[in-house]
């Protein structure tokens, strides 16, 4: 009994050493004063950045960087650029720079740049106080490269379908992708083809467009069609002006009378997976098999069908449902139906 006791106090006594050294060691870390920032630093960024591609032997770049007062010190420096390797650097928008402690700026640097590879912009602040002086760099790598200013037009031979008689004016979605190597380039956009029965006239929503490296934008292309069936073309074409770099994309226009809209209802047909809405374009009349005029036959597929007749329900206009099949296995079924009508039978695709 005696021995447990003399060892529950010496664990007391240890415990409260170790409690008094934890607080003074808090104490003394309250008491120490925070050290100081330098009266005189400065700091330029970036470092390491690299910008956007630029074609070899060419003039007129600039790149901006920021140089920060670090210090506790106003300070003024002295502002000078240069490049390495087949970059240039040909001047700064500002030569010398005062700064109050904790303040920054923005420095352009301009350049010109040579052969291909990779070069290296450096700009350099150098305060005007302090011994020694503050001072620091900051720098772009400029990757420099035979030029490539690829564009893609699509769709290529896309198609569409425009009904007759002619109503409001009708539109194409283009895209125009930048696949050059140089950064942001401007494309002119024109109108390559509008082909009877697209009236003439057909236009492009803008004439020109902007698009970075390896991305693509949306165009509209607008059109009339007059009142005769056929299929027409609608060309959009984009031209990197500087280089003459082009590509065109078209599409088919086709000319129906039947209706097309998206506000049909789902057929009731089963399995009703299978089906979409009239969304997607429907083929020609004369396309389907049905008798174009009294007295010609009907020859079609009957499996595996592509559409059906969706009769008026409620408010929603009569049309055809285009059917999606789905289908299972790597083989299928083909069978086609041919029927003769004769005058008196009035049978006809509008009937």
């Amino acid at each position: 009994m005696h021995a447990r006791t003399t060892y529950l106090a010496a664990s007391i006594v240890l415990l409260q050493f170790v409690a008094v050294v934890l607080l003074t060691s808090a104490a003394l870390a309250q008491d120490r004063p925070l050290v100081p920032p330098p009266p005189y630093a400065v700091n330029v960024t970036p470092d390491n950045v690299v910008t956007v591609n630029r074609a070899y032997n060419t003039n007129g770049y600039s790149e901006t960087f920021w140089v920060t007062n670090i210090g506790s010190s106003n300070d003024t420096y002295a502002i000078s650029c240069s490049g390495n390797f087949n970059v240039t650097c040909t001047g700064t928008d500002k030569t010398t720079v005062p700064l109050a402690a904790g303040t920054a700026t923005t420095v352009v640097a301009y350049y010109n740049v040579s052969g291909t590879g990779l070069g290296r912009l450096t700009l350099h602040a150098s305060g005007s106080f302090g011994e020694p002086s503050a001072e620091d760099d900051g720098y772009f790598v400029v990757p420099v490269v035979i030029p490539n200013y690829q564009v893609a037009v699509a769709p290529d031979g896309g198609s569409q379908w425009a009904t007759i008689p002619p109503g409001l004016q009708q539109s194409s979605t283009f895209t125009v992708e930048n696949r050059g190597n140089i950064g942001t380039l401007t494309y002119a956009l024109t109108i390559s083809s509008c082909t009877a029965p697209l009236s003439s006239g057909c236009t492009s929503d803008s004439a020109s467009i902007t698009i970075p490296q390896g991305e693509m934008r949306t165009v509209a292309a607008r059109f009339n069609v007059q009142n005769t069936l056929g299929v027409g073309t609608l060309g959009l074409r984009a031209t990197h002006t500087p280089s003459g770099t082009t590509d065109e994309g078209t599409v088919r226009v086709v000319t129906t009378t039947a209706p097309i809209t998206d506000a049909l209802p789902t057929s009731s047909l089963n399995p009703v997976y299978s089906l979409l809405p009239g969304a997607l374009p429907l083929p020609h009349d004369s396309l389907k098999g049905c008798p174009v005029v009294a007295d010609n036959p009907e020859i079609r597929l009957a499996s595996p069908f592509s559409y059906v007749a969706q009769p008026v329900v409620g408010a929603t206009p009569a049309g055809n449902i285009f059917m999606a099949q789905v289908m299972w296995d790597t083989t299928f079924d083909v069978t086609a139906i041919w029927r003769d009508y004769a005058v008196a039978d009035q049978q006809t695709c509008a009937t």
